[in-house]
């Protein structure tokens, strides 16, 4: 005998919608971080070794900019797929 397998739609929906709001608020935090940081390097630390690892870890930090939202963007898609895939999979039920 096979399991029911019962999925909230409303849920993965909410759950989606909340990454989304999480990865903006955190771009939002990271946006403030790096100009925090670029500030230290240009007031600070202008030259040496700490000035280049801080403006190495700059460009890379910043690489991130903007993916969170791609990401919140992708799995709001997965989210929307995934209840599409089990409405059609259980369709022949309803």
């Amino acid at each position: 005998m096979a399991g029911n397998l019962i999925v909230d739609e409303e849920a993965v929906l909410a759950m989606t919608r909340g990454l989304a709001e999480s990865t903006k608020k955190t771009d939002e935090i990271l946006d403030q971080y790096l100009a925090l940081m670029g500030r230290l390097k240009e007031e600070a630390l202008q030259e040496g070794a700490a000035a280049a690892a801080l403006s190495s870890y700059l460009h890379y930090a910043g690489a991130i900019r903007g993916r969170l939202e791609e990401i919140s963007e992708a799995l709001a898609v997965f989210g929307e797929r995934y209840i599409a895939d089990i409405d059609e999979a259980d369709s022949y039920l309803f």
